[in-house]
């Protein structure tokens, strides 16, 4: 199929008339998206391209692809690639491979592609200098605003004929992938794209010709007016294909359909906006263009463009519109003149109060009748009286006035006529003065302000602002008080007049208080005991008093001498009172802290030595100095080592601080034992290979090594090891190099034998689990369970069994202890085979919910399933069967309620051991 032609031939149509319903897809076969844009960006996206109807359905068995075409514009063809992919999903490159640098290809900057893709099989005729593969590194494409209109392989590798599998009918699309890299210098389009198939039986395509109106001039007219005949002639773009195709009017009003018809007969219908369009549609859609009355006309023209029209169709290129007007209303024009003006309408001339008619024709539409109304008013005279304040001016006209005064103009009233205005002016004087300038400070932290040379009188009114002081009171009055330096102003109004006037103020202040360049804190060292103040340069208007913390006053000197202790400075300017404070915190260094430390050099079990060694906190450097219990220097080290027990004291000097402290320590004899104990590993006898004990010394704590050890009163020995103990109680000695001892008493157990025990022989009923558990003198590490019923044993290694044997079963366990010995046990498990089943001899089918129906109760842990039960009457009859379900009697037989009797029952059951046995018994219906 190509859309670039119309095939639908008479015969193709009486074809399909014989053997499928016309299917119709949308106005075109052909893209449905196109145009489509390409951005100068990288980009990807997919246009489609529906076929539907095609009778020959399947690719390469029964049809094929005759040709592709692509219509495109892009500035960089190496920048593009665009695949085609069948309803399938399978792929042929068409255009491509993207080329990320362009080599020669500078660009087809305008350049316009209308390209076939022909089968490998095919003949292709490329553009003059081009290879008839497509190739993207072509040079011959690097053309600006080039036509390339040839027929081409698809790039090395790909055929049309690969396209070999699927449908025909259904989604074919196009993926196109534009690039950004070499740069795009303008934004490209997908203009359209077509498919060729080698057999295009049963395709439907709609190319209706819509034509255009040849007599189409607007006709307006009046609505009491003639309608004149309508010539209705359509001018097709070739000769109408009126074996396929239908031609007719459609008559709209207000935008709403209202009549279809091929000999359109137009008949006045009222005031309105009526169109005539033409419309071709496919024949076999009469039916859908019959239903169009009642529809709105611009929706039709719209869906007709869409990819889904409802119908084949098109309208006409153009429309004969028909304006109705309705007939005319009389306008009603109401005029004011002054005297001596007339006014013309429609030729006539009108200067006189009164109502006139005049019909004034109509170019287009109805003539209008215009109802003149008309009042011709007379000069007036008006007086007015103003008051304004000095310095304010009045306007009348083109004239101002500023003075008090009687004056007379003509002016024009609203309406636009003559009229005398006579003005009584009288211009109003209000005063405002502040005479106050004094300052404020600390010993004047307020100001009364003056303004008592402004206007007075009882119609006057004070009003003073400020935008950055403070008012206290009298905001309202001639005499205010401030406490803020600001500027003050002062609003004089006479309420009657509404006149106004202002003056203001600036009220300087002087609050400077003394400077105190004063620190928060001073450290003495040691050797001070007082701190000179120093505060800068001496003010003789200044008054200095110093305060101790309990606000004592101890000095007024400008720079006074402080002992250790907290101080407040008040100093007072005293040319303004203002007064500033300050604090100082005067401290003492404490003398560094320091400790001895003592470590043990060598400690015989006799004799000591020991070294001290200096300990402090101090930033600086110390001098230290060691003393005797007599008190004389022995060093001037930190360090000390010392041979005898007695008192020693440390002295230190901080030279930065010049403080001095001290410390002692006390040394005595140590005549303990150094070793302080021993980890040992103790072997007891047990089970396996260990017949008899033994003791071993993993590690010594304290002493002093290398150690020797002895057993009882055996000589020492370096081996730390004793074997092949017989039980008994042992004492074991180690000394140290300086010949110092530790002994421990240790203990070699005698081992008694394993014993467990299952338990006597447990009975058990059919179907009921019982655990198993061993008694033991001794806890056990290792468990293993047998029994000649395998399967019955979940875990033959935990230590205990939860079991449900179906037979007589004996239960065995061998166990091991934690030292290796071993011990067996056994238990008989006797499985009891009473019935566990549970008959009722009685019911009562009342309908009371009590015992109404009749059931058995088999024990599910032992039953594995009621296969059959049935229920006799007295004289043999089957009155009730019921076979794998568990059903109930409900004492009927065929519906009906059985009388009151003795029944008898019978039961096959099948136990969960695989036995199965015939229970019988009896029961009893009663009411």
């Amino acid at each position: 199929m190509n859309i670039s032609t119309r095939r639908l031939l008479f015969w193709s149509l009486v074809l399909l008339s014989l053997c499928t319903t016309w299917n119709l897809s949308g106005q075109a076969c052909g893209c449905l998206d196109c145009p489509a844009p390409i951005p100068t960006t990288f980009s990807n996206f997919q246009l489609r391209y529906q076929v539907d109807g095609a009778l020959n359905d399947a690719l390469a068995s029964n049809n094929c692809i005759e040709s592709v075409q692509l219509t495109f514009k892009h500035n960089r063809v190496q920048n593009l690639a665009i695949d085609l992919i069948s309803p399938a999903g399978q792929v042929v490159t068409l255009v491509g491979m993207y080329v990320p640098f362009g080599g020669s290809l500078s660009g087809t900057l305008g350049a316009q592609w209308d390209v076939h893709f022909v089968p490998c099989a095919g003949v292709p005729a490329p553009d003059l200098g081009l290879s008839p593969f497509w190739d993207n590194l072509s040079p011959g494409w690097n053309v600006f605003f080039g036509d390339f209109s040839g027929r081409y392989f698809p790039p090395f590798g790909n055929c049309l004929e690969n396209f070999n599998m699927g449908s025909v009918n259904g989604t074919w699309r196009i993926n196109v992938t534009s690039h950004d890299f070499p740069p795009v210098t303008g934004e490209g389009i997908i203009e359209n794209f077509s498919i060729n198939f080698c057999d295009e039986t049963g395709i439907n395509c709609c190319f209706p010709d819509g034509g255009t109106l040849a007599n189409a001039d607007p006709i307006n007219i009046c609505e009491t007016e003639a309608i004149p005949p309508l010539d209705l002639t359509t001018n097709f773009n070739a000769p109408f294909d009126s074996s396929s195709y239908f031609y007719t009017y459609l008559l709209s009003k207000d935008g709403i359909i209202t009549a279809i018809d091929t000999n359109l007969t137009f008949i006045n219908a009222g005031a309105g906006e009526y169109i005539i369009q033409g419309l071709a549609y496919a024949q076999v859609d009469s039916a859908a263009v019959s239903n169009l009355v009642g529809t709105s006309a611009e929706e039709l023209s719209d869906t007709l463009l869409t990819s889904v029209p409802p119908f084949c169709g098109e309208l006409s290129t153009n429309v004969q519109r028909i304006t109705i007007f309705p007939e005319a209303e009389i306008v009603i024009q109401e005029e004011l003149l002054c005297a001596g003006e007339s006014i013309n309408v429609a030729g006539q001339i009108f200067d006189a109060t009164g109502i006139y008619d005049i019909t004034l024709p109509a170019t287009v539409g109805c003539d209008t009748l215009l109802r003149l109304q008309l009042e011709i008013l007379m000069p007036d005279t008006t007086r007015l009286t103003e008051s304004i304040c000095a310095g304010e001016r009045i306007q009348l006209g083109d004239q101002i006035f500023g003075s008090t005064g009687q004056y007379s103009l003509l002016l024009q009233n609203t309406n636009g006529c003559d009229s005398l205005v006579v003005l009584d002016l009288v211009v109003q004087d209000v005063q405002a003065d502040i005479q106050n300038n004094a300052a404020l400070n600390c010993l004047n932290p307020v100001l009364r302000l003056n303004g008592e040379n402004s206007s007075t009188g009882s119609a006057i009114a004070y009003t003073w602002t400020s935008r950055d002081g403070n008012i206290l009171e009298g905001s309202n009055t001639l005499m205010p008080l401030v406490n803020a330096s600001g500027t003050y102003i002062l609003l004089v109004e006479d309420i009657e007049t509404g006149c106004m006037a202002q003056d203001s103020i600036f009220v300087p202040e002087d609050r400077a208080v003394p400077p105190l360049d004063l620190p928060a804190s001073v450290m003495l060292n040691c050797n001070q005991n007082s701190y000179s103040v120093e505060l800068g340069t001496f003010n003789n208007a200044i008054n200095y008093v110093w305060f101790d913390v309990d606000g004592i006053a101890v000095s007024n000197d400008f720079e006074p001498n402080l002992f250790i202790g907290s101080y407040t400075v008040n100093a007072t300017n005293m040319e303004n009172g203002c007064t500033n404070t300050a604090s100082i915190q005067i401290e003492q260094l404490a003398p560094p802290t320091i400790r001895i430390r003592s470590e043990d050099i060598a400690q015989e079990c006799l004799e000591l030595r020991q070294q001290l060694e200096a300990e402090s906190d101090a930033s600086s450097p110390l001098q230290y100095t060691w003393l005797d219990g007599n008190g004389t220097t022995i060093a001037r080290t930190p360090m000390l080592e010392i041979q005898a027990a007695g008192r020693y004291y440390l002295e230190a000097f901080d030279a930065q601080t010049r403080c001095t402290t001290m410390d002692s320590i006390l040394v005595e004899m140590n005549d303990t034992r150094l070793i302080e104990g021993a980890n040992l590993r103790v072997q007891q006898l047990d089970c396996l290979d260990h017949p008899v004990g033994s003791i071993e010394v993993q590690n010594v704590q304290g002493g002093q090594s290398p150690f020797v050890y002895a057993l009882n009163s055996d000589i020492f020995s370096s081996n730390p090891s004793f074997i092949a103990l017989e039980p008994n109680t042992y004492t074991l000695r180690i000394q140290d190099a300086q010949g110092c001892e530790w002994d421990t008493s240790l203990v070699i157990n005698k081992l008694s034998a394993l014993e467990i025990d299952l338990g006597d022989i447990r009975r058990i009923g059919l179907g009921e689990r019982v655990e198993l558990e061993a008694l033991s003198n001794r806890p056990l590490s290792s468990y293993a369970w047998s029994s000649a019923a395998k399967d019955s044993l979940s875990c033959p290694t935990c230590p205990t069994q939860t079991i449900m044997p179906l037979q007589n079963t004996t239960f065995s366990l061998q166990a091991i202890d934690e030292n290796g010995c071993t011990a067996s046990s056994e238990v008989q498990i006797v499985v009891l085979r009473e019935v566990p089943i549970y008959i009722p001899n009685a019911f009562s089918p009342n309908g009371d919910g009590n015992n109404d129906t009749f059931e058995i109760y088999p024990r599910v842990s032992a039953v594995e399933a009621i296969e059959e039960l049935r229920i006799f009457n007295r004289w043999g009859a089957l009155v009730f069967e019921q076979s794998s379900t568990q059903e109930a009697w409900d004492g009927r037989y065929k519906g009906k309620l059985l009388p009151p009797d003795v029944y008898i029952v019978s039961a096959n059951v099948r136990y969960i051991d695989g036995r199965t046995e015939v229970l019988k018994g009896e029961v009893t219906l009663m009411r």
